[in-house]
């Protein structure tokens, strides 16, 4: 199993489509159809590895669930039909792993998503960084 992955959209085709491909491709898969599902998942003590979240959704969009995910260390790559240079500047402020415009294809979005899982295993392991180190030389620090 490559990594486990949370789709987050409130589209049900799009879910359906990109879960039976990403599990073709050795995922395990988790769909939330809400931020608020979403949520609930994400404070849960197995996060996934990485959540693919729609960036507007019904009700909370997925800027908020970046904003509320707490300590979890799930990787997010942000998906959206309606991208902006703006919300993708928030979404990187915000952790997110990556931003990408829809439609993306499962084969090209799985090496990501691949990556995405390795570097947050690194981290939970303590082999990759959460903070970037400090650089420089000073008697307080």
């Amino acid at each position: 199993m490559k990594g486990s992955v949370l789709i987050i959209d409130d589209d049900r085709s799009f879910r359906f489509a990109m879960g039976k491909a990403l599990r073709r491709a050795g995922f395990e898969i988790e769909e939330a159809e809400s931020a608020e599902q979403a949520l609930k998942r994400l404070a849960l003590a197995n996060p996934p590895d990485v959540a693919l979240l729609d960036l507007r959704m019904a009700g909370l969009g997925g800027l908020e669930v970046l904003r509320r995910r707490g300590s979890a260390r799930t990787r997010f790559v942000v998906l959206t039909g309606h991208g902006t240079v703006q919300a993708a500047v928030e979404a990187m402020q915000l952790g997110a792993f990556s931003f990408l415009e829809k439609p993306v294809d499962a084969e090209v979005l799985a090496p990501l998503l691949s990556q995405a899982v390795a570097d947050g295993k690194g981290a939970k392991e303590g082999t990759g960084d959460l903070i970037p180190p400090l650089v420089g030389v000073s008697d307080a620090m």
